[in-house]
């Protein structure tokens, strides 16, 4: 599907760069180009699926993002509960914040490179998965949609940006201080999201050996069974 698009989008592009230009020169210019762009998204999509880059990244991921959001609940529970009277739990809880900064905004940005290999890595295996395996990375059955692995990925890669940019914003910005517990809860509850994700994604591997060297005879072994 991203192949057809990507070709007609270099036609497209091309053909906008080529008026004015001679007949001949047209026909010739644009498929090479359009050539050139498929070639470089194949070899992508060949460099994720050779180093497994997806669940390499995931790792980060989920490890960036958990700590993160941990250590910012910690770091408030102890400067609400215990900074007025001492200062080391004060200094404590400052710490744990700061690091929670540190820690969030990286996470962010894997977060997006998950999304970006998970959906090469989905277009590359679906038709090869069981329809139990489909249905886990993409349902099409009401609700159980947004929390198919595919989409639930998309939702949040854009809630921990949206996440970590308020989290850049309440330390900068003393005004929005007083909306730190609401980040708090949205972050908890983003989490929680994001460990159910990576719940899904193992039953992918571990249960339907998506991805694995197994997974063609897992997929004809559910089709046998439906039968």
């Amino acid at each position: 599907m991203r192949g057809r698009l990507g070709f007609q989008l270099a036609l497209t592009n091309e053909g906008a760069d080529a008026r004015g230009c001679p007949e001949e020169a047209r026909k010739h210019h644009a498929p090479a180009q359009a050539r050139k762009g498929a070639k470089a998204e194949i070899s992508m999509e060949s460099l994720i699926a050779k180093y497994h880059l997806h669940p390499i990244i995931d790792h980060f991921t989920i490890a960036l993002l958990a700590t993160g959001v941990l250590a910012d609940v910690v770091g408030y529970v102890i400067a609400t509960l215990f900074g007025n009277r001492s200062p080391r739990p004060k200094r404590l809880g400052d710490r744990l914040s700061g690091a929670a900064l540190v820690l969030l905004i990286p996470g962010a940005i894997s977060a997006v490179f998950s999304r970006l290999t998970g959906e090469s890595e989905a277009e590359r295996v679906w038709d090869t998965i069981s329809p139990a395996a489909q249905q886990i990375l993409f349902s099409d059955t009401g609700s159980a949609t947004f929390l198919s692995h595919a989409v639930l990925g998309t939702y949040l890669m854009y809630a921990f940006v949206t996440l970590a940019a308020w989290r850049v914003f309440l330390e900068i910005w003393t005004k929005l201080k007083r909306t730190q517990l609401a980040y708090l809860l949205v972050a908890m509850v983003a989490l929680c999201a994001l460990l159910y994700q990576g719940k899904t994604g193992g039953e992918l591997v571990y249960d339907h050996a998506v991805g694995t060297t197994h997974a063609d005879t897992t997929s004809q072994r559910s089709a046998n069974v439906a039968k």
